[in-house]
């Protein structure tokens, strides 16, 4: 079957309308009339097979969707994405479209299946020779669905002749304008069932079906992590049959995992194959297992609904992780795991990072930067910010070659260029989990998994068998090797990215830090360099300046109070950090800060969030900083998505940051005429200024008027009535 480009779309029947209906004339009648054609040109943001290979960017958000698969033909045609106003930064994904010229209930269903597992694009669009199917994507396909394609239906559109009855609902411009998803079809979206908080779902509700039969929960999280690792390397192809047949004469992981011996044989043989950092058997793990955990997990992973484990046997389509996306399973493998200390996540602000948000962090950080770069994560969690930037490391060395790299190349770019640390070691592990799926994804040809043997990245205190890409450490720690340690060492790196936690640092700081050290390493920092309030992301902030090179960037997600907050010691440390940083751009997030659009909808976080680029040197003469202030819609509760227009995109003179602390809130809430008259208000004296000039002392010679007090057990009702006292200039007695 042949794989639709973008262009065959455009230039196809032409010659008229006298043919008869076709799946291909019900697309291009569909371009036309919703707008996605127009004078015979496409509209930006059509995204087809061709994009995707000739734009690694692109191939990173939608390669799962839109490349060829090992069947020869992708899961969808093309998708539309509203377009960014910024350089570099991902637009929208709205619809994916699919032309079906036989649109069977059981073909409509495998591609909702995988569209949903992709979990980025919430319409899909089910192209007939009579219709235009439109389903809400965000919405999980039922087992029932293989037989009936009515479900999560928004709207069928029906071809009479050369018209498409009810487009108008769906023009391309309802879309650009956000009025889709204020519409009655838009509200119907169901994001709470998106892949991301299905999966994290399942997982916590597995976890608790093998607490409930005396599974300790480590010992779950451990067995539930090694499955996901299995499951992936098993939808992909890289382990087969064959494969599982060496152990216990099974078909597939699930027949491996009905027995135990066999089970833990598979195991062994897996650790022994891949080698590298992956989630270690315990001999605790093997005397507590049983057939009754392992049965549990056979019903996770078979789509069985875990929620009502183990009264209900109702059935949901299983989950394709040749498909979701590898940053998604990471991100929703840390949630589950600090799902477990919920306490301690919150209080030091550890909130799992959406990859939305990571894309524009390192759409605007990365921007230009050389294929060599070096990347370090001090605050690295479960890697996803480590990923991507190897991910598109990786396309960019093989875009400057020309060139597919080898798996000798990917390694040697992974263990040379990427760096990673964090003080829970649990996390670590994650990290090195999600760098391996991100390298066995770019292998070229993953086979045969004997040939696939990882490389060690997690350093080791007092070996040196380990490797040295990922450190369980606290990264104010002076005294740790990691500091003599190239290319900490000689400020090797060229960008240090990253989501520090918020959290003010104190010395009782709950936390999963499994760093053996006990002293309060980042309390000590903050106190040495003067960081207001023990806040951790300044700390980091100044501390990665240390790391750095005169043309290193670094890039953090931010509490926004940095640049809001008027105490004396808030501004002293805001006017030292202007004067010696460069500040390329800041995202001020903070009109989103009840939205789940950054941290996840598990995150209970409501602190506003800001992202800012910089390099340590001090700013030019003309230093400008592009200040991008993304503001909340309606319907973004349906659309899930970070929308970035081009009225909150201002370029501001950082002297000017410099010279004016109201700024920062005029550019938020503000415009350029507001900026202006209370730069006229700030030219005149203040208050304070004019009582000083009539000699008008401060505290002696002033009163402050009627105070309410906080106190209200006191009854002050007998002096209502009573009059006012003239003011007048006093002199205090002394005497």
């Amino acid at each position: 079957m042949e794989v639709r480009t973008l262009e065959s779309s455009l230039s196809r029947n032409r010659g008229g309308e006298f043919m008869m209906p076709t799946s291909e004339r019900t697309l291009q009648t569909l371009l036309v009339q919703a707008g996605f054609k127009q004078d015979d040109r496409l509209t930006p943001g059509l995204i087809g097979p061709s994009e995707v290979e000739s734009d690694p960017d692109i191939y990173i958000r939608y390669g799962p969707l839109l490349a060829a698969t090992p069947e020869g033909t992708p899961f969808g045609d093309f998708v539309y994405e509203v377009p960014s106003d910024i350089e570099g930064v991902a637009g929208t994904p709205c619809i994916c479209f699919k032309v079906l010229d036989q649109a069977t209930p059981a073909a409509i269903n495998s591609v909702r299946v995988q569209v949903w597992n992709h979990g980025r694009v919430p319409t899909l669009w089910i192209i007939t020779p009579d219709s235009v199917r439109i389903y809400d994507s965000f919405a999980r396909p039922q087992a029932e669905d293989q037989s009936d394609s009515s479900n999560h239906l928004l709207e069928e559109l029906t071809r009479i002749g050369n018209r498409l009855q009810g487009i108008d609902d769906f023009h391309k411009s309802k879309f650009d304008t956000g009025a889709f998803w204020q519409s009655g079809k838009g509200r119907d979206i169901q994001p709470e069932q998106r892949v991301d908080s299905a999966l994290l779902r399942d997982l916590l509700d597995t976890r608790e079906a093998l607490k409930s039969k005396d599974l300790d929960e480590d010992v779950a999280q451990a067995l539930l992590g090694r499955a996901i690792f299995v499951k992936y390397l098993e939808d992909r192809h890289i382990l087969r049959q064959f494969h599982f047949q060496a152990h216990g004469n099974s078909n597939n992981f699930s027949d491996v995992l009905s027995d135990i011996t066999s089970t833990y044989n598979f195991f062994d043989w897996l650790r022994e194959t891949f080698n590298g950092d992956l989630f270690p058997v315990s001999q605790e793990e093997k005397d507590s297992v049983l057939e009754i955990h392992l049965g549990i997990l056979r019903l996770f992973l078979a789509g069985h609904d875990m929620g009502s484990y183990p009264t209900s046997q109702a059935r949901l389509w299983p989950y394709s992780f040749e498909t979701i996306p590898i940053e998604l399973i990471s991100s929703i493998y840390e949630m589950f795991a600090h799902a477990s200390n919920q306490e301690a996540a919150e209080t030091t602000s550890i909130h799992y990072t959406r990859f939305n948000l990571v894309e524009l962090v390192l759409g605007l950080a990365m921007r230009g930067m050389p294929h060599t770069a070096k990347v370090l994560d001090p605050a690295c969690g479960s890697g996803v910010f480590l990923v991507e930037a190897f991910r598109r490391l990786a396309r960019l060395k093989g875009k400057y070659h020309g060139r597919t790299l080898t798996r000798e190349e990917l390694h040697e770019l992974l263990v040379s260029q990427i760096f990673g640390m964090d003080i829970d070691r649990q996390a670590v592990y994650v990290a090195a989990f999600s760098l391996y799926l991100a390298l066995l994804e770019l292998d070229p040809d993953p086979q045969p998994p004997d040939a696939l043997r990882l490389p060690r990245l997690l350093e080791s205190e007092g070996s040196d068998e380990g490797g040295k890409n990922l450190y369980v450490q606290d990264f104010f720690n002076p005294e740790s090797k990691f500091n003599q340690t190239p290319p900490f060492s000689d400020r090797g790196f060229d960008l240090i990215v990253g989501n520090p936690p918020w959290t003010a640092l104190t010395a009782n700081l709950p936390g999963d830090s499994d760093v053996a050290s006990p002293r309060q390493w980042g309390i000590e920092y903050c106190k040495r360099h003067d960081v207001p309030d023990n806040k951790p992301d300044q700390a980091f902030a100044w501390r990665a300046r240390e790391f750095c090179g005169p043309g290193t960037k670094v890039a953090l997600v931010v509490g926004s109070r940095l640049f809001f907050q008027r105490s004396e010691k808030a501004e002293r440390w805001r006017r030292k950090f202007l004067e010696s940083n460069q500040v390329f751009n800041v995202v001020n997030l903070s009109d989103l800060r009840n939205e789940h659009l950054l941290f996840g909808r598990g995150s209970s976080t409501s602190q506003p969030a800001s992202v800012i680029t910089f390099s340590p040197r001090p700013p030019d003469e003309h230093a400008t900083v592009l200040h991008v202030a993304p503001k909340w819609y309606p319907g973004i509760r349906q659309r899930d998505e970070l929308v970035v227009n081009s009225v909150d995109i201002q370029g501001i003179p950082q002297a000017l940051f410099q010279k004016y602390e109201f700024l920062w809130k005029t550019a938020f809430r503000g415009t350029p005429r507001d900026f202006r008259f209370l730069q006229r208000l700030h030219s005149f004296p203040t208050l304070e200024d004019v009582l000083l000039q009539a000699n008008v002392r401060k505290r002696l010679d002033r009163s402050y008027g009627l105070t309410f007090g906080s106190n209200p057990t006191k009854d002050a009702s007998n002096l209502n009535g009573l009059p006012y006292l003239s003011a007048v200039i006093t002199t205090q007695s002394t005497g």
